[in-house]
């Protein structure tokens, strides 16, 4: 019998047929151009992410800088010989004990490489969705293209330090809390629904069907406030900016009829504070002398922020007469020479704290100013360290340019925009949300220091702003009432 040959596509039809199919899958999902130039800019964007882990800047090649104590903490916890000191209680224990579980794992760090590479692509999902959450289905989009090239992600798969977790940590802790504010939102108001009903209900049954309504409003925060205590294991800097996003969602929320929503926070901020608790009891046996908020450097970083000109500050023991000098690179990217005498211990934080306060009482326009300049400082474009492998240097900074101009600028118009609608009652949940993030940021470092690295972490803020601006109307995506025909949570007023 004759044989049947499958006759070859040429090229050309070959490429058709691809395009075809490629049409027939985005119709059947629903998915239009932006769509699939967001995916295929993520696919992009993991692949620059392996290049760079891999080929430019191996995290397991470049141990340098920070990760050189970080991984000879890691190698004390190892150790069951070692006793942790005063020292260790600079930085929270978080990277460390993971790298401490990857490198006892594979002792070339091969793993490791991998675990920060993968937290590192799920990033751009993480923030992407968050945009939905609290714009729309379009907001999602546009931040997974502009999260999926951000120089500052894709430069910190490549070196072992807190940010490679942080910045995963962080963002995780975002989308939870985006989640558990649509969900309160969706919700009616407690006594509404009995209410529309018409439900002729006794005192008692209504008493228990409130007491469900809060269990379950301070249950939904719960999940977001223990991802926040995961980022404070990485950073500190992540329960400051939790304070601000609770105080200023409960200040949003007290003043209009849905006031019980504020258990929500409650339930965020009861979580992280017990399962920061433990971080509190080592720093403070660590520290020996009083409560430490999970580390430290807390309050010499407000004084080196205020120190003035300097290079680097030394803090002299008065008891000792011993100093111990720390040349941060925020104050190294300021191009600042010369060394800043403290007469304070480093570890003596109500002494710090004085020190800045007469600081500030001294010369009120400079603190200001001085403070002002700190806050500026996270729109810089150096990522630290700036190292870039075989990559080069220009690179990084050609791309940090190019976010600045087209993410930062943009989100920054929108957030001073949202002034006059939060003043005049007219923003919602999300925007209040995104909006006190940003804020929060901003002010953490006026009052420490700031750097492009500081601000990163919780990109996630910037980037929903910037997907609201692109999508036209001054972001008006962000602060509409009700439900958007994209998609999106609908939050009340």
């Amino acid at each position: 019998m004759p044989r049947h040959t499958q006759k070859s596509l040429s090229p050309v039809d070959a490429l058709i047929q691809l395009l075809q199919r490629i049409r027939g899958f985005l119709s059947r999902h629903n998915l239009g151009a932006l769509e699939l130039i967001a995916l295929l800019t993520y696919v992009i964007g993991v692949i620059g992410r392996i290049l760079y882990a891999t080929v430019y800047h191996a995290p397991n090649h470049f141990v340098y800088s920070d990760a050189i104590d970080y991984m000879w903490q890691a190698f004390r916890f190892l150790d069951p010989d070692s006793v942790q000191s005063l020292g260790n209680a600079i930085w929270p224990p978080g990277t460390s004990a993971v790298m401490a579980g990857l490198y006892s794992a594979d002792i070339t760090m091969g793993i490791a490489t991998i675990v920060v590479l993968t937290l590192n692509c799920l990033v751009p999902l993480l923030v992407a969705h968050t945009a939905a959450l609290l714009g729309n289905r379009t907001s999602g989009f546009v931040a997974l293209i502009i999260s999926s090239l951000s120089v500052g992600f894709i430069h910190y798969t490549g070196i072992f330090i807190s940010e490679s977790f942080f910045i995963s940590a962080a963002s995780l802790a975002i989308w939870m809390t985006a989640l558990a504010i649509c969900r309160v939102d969706v919700e009616p108001a407690a006594g509404k629904s009995d209410a529309a009903t018409g439900a002729d209900t006794s005192r008692s049954e209504s008493l228990l069907r409130m007491l469900a309504r809060f269990a379950a409003l301070f249950a939904s925060g719960i999940p977001a406030g223990i991802c926040w205590a995961l980022a404070t294991m990485f950073r500190p800097n992540a329960w400051p900016v939790l304070f601000g996003i609770s105080v200023g969602l409960g200040i949003f929320w007290i003043r209009r009829p849905h006031r019980q929503k504020i258990i929500m926070i409650a339930g965020v901020v009861v979580a992280a504070a017990i399962f920061i608790a433990p971080l509190v009891h080592r720093c403070s046996l660590l520290k020996g002398d009083g409560i430490c908020m999970v580390s430290t450097n807390s309050a010499m970083n407000v004084v080196m922020g205020q120190a003035g000109e300097y290079r680097s500050v030394n803090f002299i023991d008065p008891d000792t007469g011993q100093g111990s000098k720390w040349s941060p690179p925020s104050l190294g990217m300021l191009r600042y020479k010369g060394v800043k005498d403290v007469p304070i211990s480093m570890y003596d934080n109500a002494g710090l704290i004085r020190w800045v306060w007469h600081q500030f009482t001294g010369n009120p326009v400079l603190f200001i100013t001085q403070a002002l300049g700190n806050g500026l400082d996270v729109f810089g474009v150096e990522y630290w360290p700036q190292r870039t492998g075989t990559l080069g240097h220009r690179p990084l900074l050609v791309a940090s340019q190019l976010f600045i101009i087209f993410v930062l600028a943009p989100a920054f118009i929108v957030f001073i925009l949202g002034i006059p609608r939060l003043i005049r009652r007219q923003a919602n949940s999300r925007f209040v949300f995104a909006w006190v993030g940003v804020a929060s940021v901003f002010l953490l470092a006026a009052l420490s220091m700031g750097e492009a690295r500081y601000r990163l972490p919780f990109d996630a803020f910037w980037i929903v702003l910037a997907a609201g601006f692109w999508q036209g109307r001054r972001g008006d995506v962000l602060w509409q009432q009700g439900v958007s025909p994209e998609g999106g949570c609908p939050v009340s007023r």
